[in-house]
C-alpha cells in the first residue's frame, strides 16, 4: 500500500484534537488549559520513546520535572486556608481546581496532539522525506 496514504490519518487526529480543545475550555480557566498543555510535551516524550529512538537520561529528567510541576500546579492546596477563609473558588471535596472532565479532555487533548505529531514524524522518517 501507498505511504502517502496514511498522512490523512495525522490530519483527522488533529481535526479530532482542536474539538476536543474547545471542549476542554469549557470545563477549565484559560490559565489551567495553558499549564496543561505543558503534558503535550510528557506525551509526546513517551510516544516518542516507543515510536522513535530512546531518550537521554537528561530528557527523561525533564519530562519527570514537568510531570510533577504541572501536577502540583493543579492540586488546589485547601490544608493552607484557614477555616476563617472558607475552600474560595474550589469546591472542599475536590483537591483540583477544575472539574475532573476537564483534566481528562486535557489529558485526552495532550494525547492526541503527542500521537499526530510523533505519528507524522515516523512517516516522514519512514520515507526520507525532508520539510525543506
Amino acid at each position: 500500500m501507498e505511504d502517502h496514504l496514511f498522512i490523512p490519518h495525522s490530519f483527522i487526529i488533529y481535526l479530532v484534537h482542536n474539538n476536543v480543545q474547545f471542549a476542554t475550555l469549557t470545563y477549565v480557566d484559560p490559565s489551567t488549559y495553558q499549564i496543561m498543555g505543558n503534558l503535550k510535551i510528557v506525551t509526546t516524550g513517551f510516544l516518542f520513546r516507543f515510536f522513535l529512538r530512546r531518550l537521554t537520561t537528561l530528557q527523561w529528567m525533564a519530562i519527570v520535572l514537568l510531570t510533577v510541576g504541572t501536577t502540583t500546579s493543579q492540586v488546589a492546596l485547601l490544608f493552607w486556608k484557614s477555616d476563617s477563609e472558607g475552600c474560595g473558588e474550589a469546591s472542599c471535596e475536590s483537591l483540583f481546581s477544575a472539574p475532573i472532565q476537564g483534566y481528562m479532555l486535557g489529558l485526552m487533548s495532550a494525547c492526541l496532539s503527542a500521537l499526530a505529531s510523533v505519528y507524522t514524524e515516523y512517516l516522514m522518517k519512514k520515507n526520507n522525506d525532508s520539510l525543506y
